[in-house]
């Protein structure tokens, strides 16, 4: 199992699987009862739906060591949370 503190995921670029990139990551929501990453809060860059984008953690294909890469069919589809 890979593990990674908040810290390190905090400002890491993400990226869609065909190179789009859609920002950087500000913050992580967990489920405080299981541990588990729910959401990943990033400021936006190229899409327009506000301040922060909420990608849920089925969204993501991988993270390495400086980036988060999320599915293609992502982008349009993430939910903003309000400015």
């Amino acid at each position: 199992m890979r593990r990674m503190l908040v810290s390190e995921i905090r400002g890491m670029a993400v990226f869609t699987e065909s190179g789009t990139a859609l920002g950087t990551c500000k913050d992580v929501y967990i489920d405080m009862d299981t541990g588990r990453v729910l959401q990943f809060v990033v400021g936006k860059r190229l899409i327009d739906v506000g301040e922060h984008l909420l990608i849920g953690i089925e969204d993501v294909r991988d993270v390495t060591d400086d980036t988060i890469i999320v599915r293609d069919a992502f982008v349009g589809l993430g939910a903003a949370l309000p400015a």
